[in-house]
C-alpha cells in the first residue's frame, strides 16, 4: 500500500507542480482523509527531488545555453573590471563591453534576480506555510486567489517581449511573487506565469519563463526540506524505497507534463485552470466546515 501510495503521490506531485494550479493544495486535502502511510516532510522532500529531475531533463537545452551564457557574463564582467582599472590608471573614459545583449544572457540574469526575493521571502514564510499546510481553511482561500488572479491575466493580451526587453526589476518582481507561492494554496507555476505575462512575455515564453526560475526555488526547498528531514530522523531506511518510488513517479510525470505545457503554451486555457482552481478552493473550505466524522 505505501508504494502504491508513493507511486500516485509522485504522480499527482508531477502532475500538478507544473500546470496553473497548486500542487501542495492537492496534498493538504488528500492528507485531510489521512491517506498518507509515511512521513509527511520525507516524502514531500524525494517528491521534489523527482520534479526537479524531470524539469531540468525537459528544460536541458535551455539550462545548457544559460549556463554558458553566464560563462560569458562572468568573462566579460573580469574584462569589463580590467577596462576600468586601466581607465583610473591611463585616465581615460571607459569603454566597457555589453555584457546583456541576448535573450540566454538576459535569461541568467533574471533568474538570478528571481530567486533572492524568493528565498528569503520562502524562508520567511516557512511557519506560516506549516499552518497552512494544516488547515484546509487556508489552503481552500489560497486556490481561490490564485485562481482570481489567473482569470484576470487571462483576459490580457500578450505584447510577446523577448528577455533582452524585460528588466531586471521586473526579474526581482517575478521572484516576490514566488517567494509567496511557498503557501499551499498558492499556484506556483500559475502566479508566476501571470507574472511573466504581466511583464510582457507572450504566452509560450511565460511559461518556459515561469518554469527557468521554479529550477532555483524547487531545488531549494528539496535541499531544506532533505536537511530538515535527514536531521530529524524522519528518513527512515525501511522506508527509502517507498521514497526512491515516489521521487521516480514525480521525475517522469514532470518531465511528461512539462513537456506536454510547452508544446501547449500559446493556447493554454488559463481561464479553465483558473476556474479549476475555485472550485478546489471552494472544495477545500467547505470539507472544513464539515463536522469531524
Amino acid at each position: 500500500m505505501d508504494y502504491l501510495l508513493a507511486l500516485l503521490s509522485g504522480a499527482l506531485q508531477g502532475a500538478t507542480e507544473f500546470i496553473p494550479v497548486s500542487s501542495s493544495a492537492h496534498f493538504v486535502i488528500l492528507r485531510a482523509f489521512a491517506l498518507s502511510g509515511v512521513d509527511a516532510a520525507a516524502m514531500d522532500a524525494f517528491l521534489h527531488l523527482g520534479s526537479l529531475a524531470g524539469l531540468m531533463l525537459a528544460l536541458q537545452e535551455d539550462l545548457g545555453h544559460i549556463a554558458a551564457q553566464l560563462l560569458i557574463i562572468f568573462r566579460d564582467a573580469l574584462k569589463n573590471a580590467g577596462i576600468f582599472l586601466r581607465s583610473l590608471r591611463d585616465r581615460e573614459e571607459p569603454r566597457y563591453a555589453r555584457t546583456l545583449t541576448s535573450n540566454y544572457r538576459r535569461l541568467a540574469i533574471l533568474m538570478l534576480a528571481a530567486s533572492l526575493p524568493t528565498a528569503v521571502i520562502g524562508l520567511a514564510l516557512r511557519r506560516l506555510a506549516l499552518k497552512f499546510y494544516g488547515s484546509t481553511l487556508y489552503t481552500g482561500a489560497a486556490l481561490m486567489v490564485s485562481g482570481v488572479v489567473i482569470l484576470v491575466v487571462s483576459r490580457i493580451r500578450p505584447t510577446g517581449r523577448l528577455p533582452k526587453e524585460v528588466s531586471i526589476r521586473k526579474g526581482f518582481i517575478s521572484g516576490i511573487v514566488q517567494g509567496f507561492c511557498v503557501l499551499p494554496g498558492l499556484s506556483r507555476a500559475g502566479l508566476t506565469m501571470s507574472a511573466a505575462i504581466l511583464m510582457g512575455f507572450g504566452r509560450k515564453m511565460a511559461v518556459r519563463y515561469a518554469y527557468l526560475i521554479g529550477i532555483p526555488a524547487i531545488a531549494g526547498a528539496a535541499v531544506l526540506e532533505l536537511v530538515l528531514a535527514g536531521s530529524g530522523g524522519l528518513i527512515a531506511a525501511e522506508m527509502l524505497g517507498v521514497y526512491v518510488t515516489g521521487m521516480a513517479a514525480a521525475a517522469v510525470a514532470s518531465f511528461v507534463f512539462v513537456k506536454g505545457l510547452l508544446g501547449m503554451s500559446r493556447s493554454l486555457p488559463l481561464a479553465v485552470f483558473a476556474a479549476y482552481n475555485m472550485l478546489l478552493g471552494v472544495s477545500a473550505i467547505v470539507l472544513h466546515l464539515l463536522p469531524p466524522a
